[in-house]
């Protein structure tokens, strides 16, 4: 839900006391309806389990669920930073073409989305690391 829908029937100072929550669980419209930290947390677990781990992983056929949801960690910890595929794929024990394999995935169904690099040298921005966001 956009902030323009809720300033519809929410005052600024509503919004205001509601900000911090809005950043921790987002604005999915169900997540209005539940009162409290626990709820809140288990619907968004429930959202994860699936979207991302049934719908995503059963469309591309793969096995290894427990490695996308460390890729997603990984990328969340160090979001903003530049991000070595050999680094990632080193942690989380698979090869260098299935951390890009399942990156490109992810980014395709809009959960994480790739920055390229910038460089005033465009030979050097070609071959720098790229940046991933949530």
């Amino acid at each position: 839900m956009a902030q323009a829908e809720i300033s519809t029937w929410e005052t600024y100072r509503e919004t205001l006391q509601n900000l911090e929550d809005r950043l921790i669980f987002g604005s999915y419209p169900e997540l209005f309806q539940l009162t409290t930290y626990q709820e809140k947390s288990a619907y968004l677990q429930q959202l994860v389990q699936s979207y991302l781990l049934k719908d995503i992983l059963a469309y591309e056929g793969i096995r290894q669920s427990d490695k996308i949801v460390k890729l997603l960690r990984l990328i969340a910890y160090q979001c903003g930073a530049e991000v070595s595929y050999t680094e990632l794929a080193a942690q989380l024990g698979l090869s260098k073409n299935t951390v890009e394999n399942y990156l490109d995935l992810l980014a395709k169904v809009f959960i994480v989305y790739k920055v390229g690099a910038y460089s005033s040298n465009l030979r050097k921005e070609i071959s720098k690391s790229s940046k991933w966001f949530l």
